[in-house]
């Protein structure tokens, strides 16, 4: 075995380990993952491949290739937590060789290459991303898959190379819309500008590749618009443009948000970048490679604070980018600072916690604790740095799979699923005609439960747009009225909402509760 395979098969350990072990341990819960796992569902039970549904109501907020590799990995493992997210971890995997090839083919060093991929698997954000269903992580394979042949086609001048650049991002856009080709033609443009090679710009817009390229991306949004009637206003103006404003819908945040999240996010590797400034400066200045690394870190980090919503996962891409460069610093300049500061962090953070009576010392968390000190005391005074990132990586997979575990015990404590309540009614003597939500939507029961609950709403203006939505939807003063005459129905409701709504419904029965949920019977 030579040496470049030996350290692909280290990185695929690695990533094994972050983004696929214990897949299955977890529930699905209530955001992305199970919303997505579920429309997912649906593609593959109703055959819904081109015009996907949540609940049987139509969403097209984003292509369905997510869904499809979904739909495939449930054909393969069944509907459950492996099934759904398999191909999420594959793609994790996937990133963390692409992040190992792009620094090769950067720095020519198998060892800067090889940290870059440990690196990568072992950062909090790339792992929580690549165990959840989503469409971002697909995304980021794809667009890793494109910077590595922009890369080589700079380098070859292969025409093969420029077409699977663009096939790759075409491919980014049947994932996620714009968001792939707003991220790496920027990227190209930008490094390519600031290195004087302007010539190249044109030679990378070909018309063929690129006609190619957008035709991948947007058959399916022109099939949208000829289908379904105003979805072209629904998709340009509230599912992209009310993005930019402040008014408009997602997740507002403030402008400094990825800046202050990347110290969690990315921990420990971003103390890596903070304690060598100076060499990045230096070379920025000397290094073409490593100028395009921090375009690479910098474009998705400030492009994505410039709209009000934002999300951690939109910069997949720079954290991709930072593992390289932190690997290439920790390398070439051997500083021990990011150890030393992690290590005497994270000990600080178990003694206030043991101090608090937050944690007891008790086995067998007692002999975690011990070993989690343990690994720090030790990794400050290893010899080199590659020895260093082994062992703290290492080290924070240990701590992931142990949080999953204590997770999988008590799931409903820990998360926002209805995996445990579902079990419930999977068990009555008698399967209930209806469930109706109350106070909350969710998606985690239908891949559970296999039932399509009836979902309250509040808002008085509310109006049912086609008959499949309005057996799924109900108004909260419509389910009083008929809450008497239902024979074989179940209310759910949020279990600190409990007295608030067995009043409204003469006091019903409740014949189940669990952390988060209450079932209620007449």
């Amino acid at each position: 075995m030579n040496k470049r395979t030996k350290y692909l098969l280290i990185v695929i350990i690695f990533s094994f380990f972050s983004f696929l072990f214990f897949e299955n341990r977890v529930p699905f819960t209530e955001t992305s993952d199970a919303r997505y796992a579920e429309i997912a569902y649906e593609t593959l039970k109703y055959g819904h491949w081109l015009i996907p549904t949540q609940n049987k109501i139509i969403h097209i907020t984003k292509p369905p290739l997510t869904y499809w590799l979904t739909a495939l990995g449930y054909k393969i493992f069944g509907v459950n937590e492996l099934g759904g997210r398999f191909f999420s971890g594959v793609c994790g995997i996937l990133s963390a060789l692409l992040v190992f090839f792009i620094s090769l083919k950067l720095f020519k060093n198998e060892e800067v290459s090889l940290l870059s991929g440990i690196i990568f698997s072992t950062t909090p954000l790339i792992m929580g991303a690549s165990r959840i269903v989503t469409t971002d992580i697909f995304l980021l394979t794809s667009m890793l898959f494109s910077i590595y042949y922009f890369l080589d086609f700079l380098e070859t001048g292969n025409n093969k190379k420029l077409y699977l650049f663009w096939l790759w991002l075409g491919i980014s856009g049947f994932i996620k819309g714009p968001l792939g080709y707003l991220q790496v033609i920027p990227i190209a443009i930008i490094y390519l500008l600031s290195t004087g090679e302007k010539d190249k710009i044109k030679s990378l817009f070909k018309p063929l590749p690129l006609i190619l390229s957008l035709i991948i991306a947007s058959w399916w949004f022109v099939y949208i618009f000829v289908k379904i009637p105003n979805s072209i206003d629904y998709l340009v103006d509230k599912q992209f443009a009310s993005r930019l404003s402040s008014k408009g819908f997602g997740h507002p945040k403030p402008v400094w948000f990825y800046f202050e999240g990347l110290f969690y996010l990315a921990y420990p590797w971003i103390f890596g970048l903070l304690f060598s400034i100076k060499t990045i400066i230096n070379e920025w200045k000397s290094n073409k490679e490593f100028k395009f690394l921090v375009i690479m870190f910098l474009f998705p980090v400030v492009f994505f604070s410039i709209p009000v919503s934002k999300l951690s996962l939109y910069i997949l891409l720079s954290l991709a980018s930072l593992s390289i460069m932190v690997s290439y610093v920790l390398l070439e300049k051997e500083k021990c600072s990011l150890f030393i500061l992690s290590s005497i962090f994270e000990i600080t953070i178990i003694l206030i916690a043991f101090k608090k009576d937050l944690i007891q010392f008790k086995p067998p968390f007692s002999f975690v604790v011990i070993a989690l000190i343990g690994f720090n005391l030790i990794i400050p005074f290893l010899k080199t740095n590659k020895a260093r990132v082994y062992l703290t990586g290492i080290k924070i997979i240990a701590v992931l799979l142990i949080a999953l575990n204590i997770i999988s015990l008590q799931p409903e404590k820990y998360l926002f699923t209805m995996k445990t309540t579902a079990n419930f009614i999977n068990k009555l003597p008698k399967k209930p005609e209806k469930v109706y939500l109350v106070g909350f939507n969710s998606r985690s029961f239908i891949l559970y439960s296999k039932i399509h609950p009836i979902e309250t709403r509040f808002d008085k203006e509310f109006i049912y747009s086609d008959p499949e939505t309005k057996k799924v939807l109900i108004h909260i003063e419509e389910l009083k009225n008929i809450w008497p005459e239902e024979k074989n129905a179940l209310i759910i409701v949020l279990k600190k909402q409990l007295n608030k709504y067995l009043p409204q419904f003469d006091n019903p029965r409740i014949i189940f509760t669990d952390s988060r949920f209450a079932v209620l019977s007449r």
